[in-house]
């Protein structure tokens, strides 16, 4: 599949992949994990965001956080996620979402690009979409949001700067993924048309993915040198 992307497609992945391990290779000389800058030295409690006003880029429109339910409601081995969002307004075209938060939301209008599970070590185990409900998202059709998962970068991103370089290093590499599953959340909640289902409370999550990263990132690298 990587093989058939266009070069600067491959490119980009490939360079994602090289800031990944760049972070990485940081966080092992500093001897600290890049979580820590999220959530300091102040107990880790459920539902708080990390950081607690978010990671907000107003020049891309991107915002993350990260935060952690219930045990009884965590994925196994689960530590917390993070929640991945651009604002609507960075969309190409748009038009009437199919679904909008029900409470006054005058401010960013934030759509959801996905969440990417942790686990107890700070490896990402999973990646997964979410209902319209669970986030109060703008919900808009993958095609419409998919192109945002380019503006997922951060320019000034302050004391969580190797945070946010990590996750839109993984979020830029796992493009097709993430777009695979915001395809199939589409497909699950029926947004072509009748009867959606993004209203339905027993539907939290219409799309999952385990992450192989390794796995994933040789695979962006045998595509580069196929070119």
């Amino acid at each position: 599949m990587l093989a058939m992307l266009p070069t600067d497609r491959r490119e980009r992945l490939a360079t994602a992949a090289d800031t990944l391990f760049s972070v990485l290779s940081e966080t092992v000389n500093e001897g600290r994990h890049f979580l820590l800058d999220l959530i300091g030295e102040v107990p880790f409690t459920q539902w708080s965001h990390y950081p607690a006003e978010d990671v907000h880029d107003t020049d891309t429109g991107a915002l993350f956080f990260y935060h952690a339910h219930a045990p009884e409601d965590r994925g196994a081995g689960e530590h917390g996620h993070f929640h991945c969002f651009v604002e609507r307004s960075r969309l190409r075209v748009p038009d009437a979402p199919l679904a909008r938060p029900d409470a006054d939301d005058s401010g960013k209008q934030l759509c959801h690009l996905v969440a990417i599970s942790m686990d107890h070590r700070g490896v990402p185990v999973e990646l997964f979409t979410t209902n319209q409900w669970v986030t109060d998202e703008w919900l808009y059709p993958a095609d419409a949001v998919i192109p945002l998962i380019d503006r997922f970068a951060f320019s000034d991103p302050g004391a969580a700067s190797l945070a946010a370089r990590w996750l839109a290093a993984f979020i830029a590499l796992h493009q097709p993924v993430i777009a695979r599953l915001l395809q199939e959340r589409d497909a699950v909640l029926g947004t072509g048309g009748g009867a959606g289902r993004w209203g339905d409370p027993d539907l939290e999550v219409p799309s999952r993915r385990p992450v192989d990263i390794d796995g994933w990132i040789t695979a962006v690298r045998e595509a580069r040198q196929d070119r």
